[in-house]
């Protein structure tokens, strides 16, 4: 999530990111991440999950059981688009409208599943990201986390006899932060 908002997105102080999937694993962190920078949050999220999404720092949650983002944002009004794997299609289905015009960028985790048409106002996509190893982004935020920044969020600690009940509620997904399973 980190080189998602920072690297690839290059998300500053007071420009407006909206998350795809803001309560997954990855957008939990993506919200944070782009909070601590200073930008204005917007996320995906259900209704169940809204309040506990702007507690990690969202400005503005959309709840995309009930409403499609595309039509809740004004358009050319967001700096930039972090998709968490949510929506294959959605560079070719209302990024570009919803994106700045010449200066937007579009990041997603997964593959494009789509052939990405080419902007119409100049928007970037910068498409799928693939994260590196680094020891310097990993201390700058395990320094977020140690300031309060940065929460990683546990939804369940199980111990190892029970990583079973662990391994079906993941595959529920409806967790809330990660799933710890303590061998000891």
């Amino acid at each position: 999530a980190y080189q998602g908002i920072v690297e690839h997105a290059k998300l500053k102080k007071g420009e407006t990111v909206l998350i795809l999937g803001g309560s997954s694993s990855v957008g939990m962190f993506a919200v944070q991440f782009a909070h601590a920078l200073g930008a204005r949050v917007v996320a995906t999220t259900s209704s169940r999950n809204a309040e506990f999404v702007k507690s990690l720092g969202a400005d503005q949650t959309i709840d995309y059981t009930t409403e499609k983002w595309v039509d809740v944002l004004d358009e050319h009004s967001v700096d930039a688009i972090y998709d968490c794997g949510m929506e294959a299609s959605v560079w070719n289905d209302g990024a570009q409208l919803t994106l700045k015009k010449e200066t937007g960028r579009f990041v997603t985790i997964l593959p494009m599943q789509t052939p990405a048409k080419e902007s119409q106002f100049g928007a970037q996509l910068i498409g799928e990201v693939h994260v590196h190893p680094s020891a310097e982004l990993l201390d700058v935020i395990t320094k977020q986390i140690e300031s309060g920044d940065v929460v990683p969020v546990v939804d369940t600690v199980y111990p190892f006899e029970s990583a079973l009940d662990a391994f079906e509620k993941l595959q529920g997904r409806h967790t809330r932060g990660k799933l710890v399973v303590h061998v000891q």
